[in-house]
């Protein structure tokens, strides 16, 4: 089957449960990536509620549309007798409180979003620090509307190799899987890209990709150099004003889980998220 008529028919496959999303994980595009995230992991759809990434015998769940910690354990229940059952973070309302434990935050901001954010919860000094490092960045960078694949994966390469040094684990697949969707089939997506450039060089610095679907959105990817000290809050401050003022229609963006002081800084807003306790569950 030609691999666009095959991604457009699982695409549709999670649009008939993500109605509407309620939070950082239900974004039709986003979830195929990651269902694909590795060569060999597929899309997995169970009785049009539950969404997993299924490889070999392991399956993840990315999101759902359950209505009662019942029928849930019922379910899990089942398949836990032939495949090892892993679960992402998520809000998981309709459970119990043992079952769940605090995994951290998610963020997200509405459309009313401006330069009075980076005051929120800090002092006139620290705000007027965060203005600085703005107006510098402003004088050296710029957004462009033109990428290539292979600035792309050099700009990915710089963001990995950097990433490795901060962070205890670094996930490759799900954001090489979705940049691959959006350079094969283009403009057929709904996924958006933003990329960022030096003025003096024409170097690309940084890429926002984000997926806007019903009134909300969610920003996917987030990879840039981190070379130059200004330039990580210009580019993330930018990109949420981009998206905003070039889809009306939006009112929240989810921003993720991960950059807890920077987005803090930024003045998002955040929910808490959960991680299920199989063993409580099941």
């Amino acid at each position: 089957m030609n691999r666009f008529i095959e991604h457009q028919k699982d695409l549709n496959s999670i649009k008939k449960i993500i109605i509407k999303p309620v939070n950082y994980f239900d974004f039709p595009n986003t979830i195929l990536a990651f269902a694909h995230s590795m060569k060999t992991s597929n899309l997995f759809v169970v009785d049009n509620t539950f969404i997993f990434r299924l490889y070999g015998k392991t399956i993840t769940l990315i999101t759902h549309r359950c209505k009662s910690d019942k029928e849930f354990i019922k379910v899990m229940g089942i398949l836990s007798k032939k495949y090892k059952i892993r679960l992402l973070n998520s809000k998981y309302s309709i459970f119990r409180k043992e079952a769940k434990k605090y995994y951290g935050k998610e963020w997200y901001i509405n459309r009313a979003y401006n330069i009075n954010n980076l005051s929120v919860d800090t002092s006139s000094k620290s705000a007027s620090r965060k203005r600085g490092k703005l107006n510098q960045a402003e004088k050296l960078f710029y957004i462009d509307n033109k990428l290539s694949n292979n600035e792309w994966l050099s700009l990915f390469d710089a963001w990995y190799t950097g990433a490795k040094k901060r962070h205890y684990m670094v996930i490759k697949g799900h954001y090489l899987a979705y940049m691959q969707d959006v350079f094969e089939f283009k403009r057929k997506l709904t996924t958006r890209i933003i990329p960022f450039r030096l003025k003096e060089t024409n170097e690309l610095y940084g890429v926002c990709g984000y997926e806007p679907f019903k009134s909300k959105a969610q920003i996917t990817i987030m990879k840039h150099r981190f070379d130059h000290n200004s330039f990580v809050l210009y580019f993330w401050f930018e990109s949420i004003r981009k998206i905003f003022k070039d889809n009306e229609d939006i009112k929240i963006l989810y921003c993720g889980t991960t950059a807890d002081h920077l987005k803090k800084d930024l003045g998002l807003n955040s929910y808490r998220s959960y991680k299920l306790h199989m063993e409580n569950i099941i």
